[in-house]
């Protein structure tokens, strides 16, 4: 397996939908990593009233990753499994566009930023020599920079991160969150779909 890329669609433990690059640094253990994005535009009025503004508002996500696979199935079969367990960490940028009632001598943290740390544990199930579904399981840490205590100004970071507190029934702001396996998605919470490339002589 050393030398060989692998380019794939994930979804990654914490929530990033986004394209996966992976090598094979070694047999056993490969680096790589993940980037995604979401953008919205629209027109707006501007500071002279003329519908002329293009305000654009979105998230970014991106990150590296290795994985180490102890476990790896017979190649010479069609179909075939490795087991691993991995490390991602991941950094979210929000875009907020144009705010205009923000003061200018404002020094709150109050942009979308968020920082995930992942464990998977992964099954990469091949199918024939290139092809490779990739479900995984395991566990997130988030942190969201800032500080909801207000300085000697009044003012307070309000930073949402990516709006986990919001979703367990808390108020959006800056904190730290652990999860494991809390997902609507089903059992496992993670999946990549990808195509290696590379020597595949057995």
């Amino acid at each position: 397996m050393k030398g060989r890329i692998g380019v794939a669609g994930v979804r990654t433990v914490s929530g990033l939908n986004g394209i996966m690059v992976r090598g094979y640094l070694r047999d056993r253990l490969t680096l790589g990593g993940v980037v995604g994005f979401a953008t919205f535009s629209h027109r707006e009025n501007n500071d002279q009233g003329e519908f002329k503004d293009i305000n654009t508002v979105g998230l970014i996500g991106a990150g590296p990753q290795v994985f180490f696979w102890p476990y790896q199935g017979s190649r010479k079969n069609q179909v075939y499994a490795d087991f691993g367990v991995g490390g991602r960490a991941l950094l979210y940028v929000g875009l907020t566009g144009i705010n205009r009632n923000r003061p200018e001598n404002a020094t709150t943290l109050d942009i979308p930023l968020e920082i995930d740390i992942e464990i998977p544990l992964a099954a990469q199930l091949w199918i024939g020599e290139r092809v490779a579904i990739t479900p995984e399981f395991g566990f997130v840490a988030r942190i969201i920079p800032g500080n909801r205590e207000a300085d000697q100004n009044g003012q307070a970071d309000s930073n949402p991160g990516r709006g986990i507190a919001g979703r367990l029934g808390a108020e959006d702001g800056p904190g730290l969150g652990f999860e494991f396996g809390n997902s609507s998605t089903g059992m496992f919470i993670g999946l990549s779909i990808g195509y290696f490339f590379g020597d595949t002589a057995k």
